[in-house]
């Protein structure tokens, strides 16, 4: 797991969905790095997640303006950082 953090660049600006890009979706946001669950921060929900997650899969490499279909649910992209 350190491996996989260390290869995060925190300062990079993403335009696809990768590993440390922060999306954020009309339902969800999400941080795509581990598998760690949900986590409040600034009054914000955001859900810490693996690429390799059913979830993750669907939003790797995606942009904005993309949607998934997950658990009956779309979520539409609109913003990653």
């Amino acid at each position: 797991m350190i491996d996989t953090l260390k290869t995060i660049h925190t300062n990079t600006i993403h335009q696809h969905v990768v590993l440390g890009s922060l999306v954020k979706t009309n339902v969800s946001n999400f941080y795509i790095a581990l598998s760690i669950g949900k986590i409040e921060l600034e009054n914000d929900t955001y859900f810490v997640i693996s690429k390799s997650s059913p979830i993750g899969e669907l939003l790797y490499n995606k942009t904005t303006g993309d949607c998934i279909t997950f658990n009956n649910t779309t979520y539409t992209i609109t913003e990653i950082r």
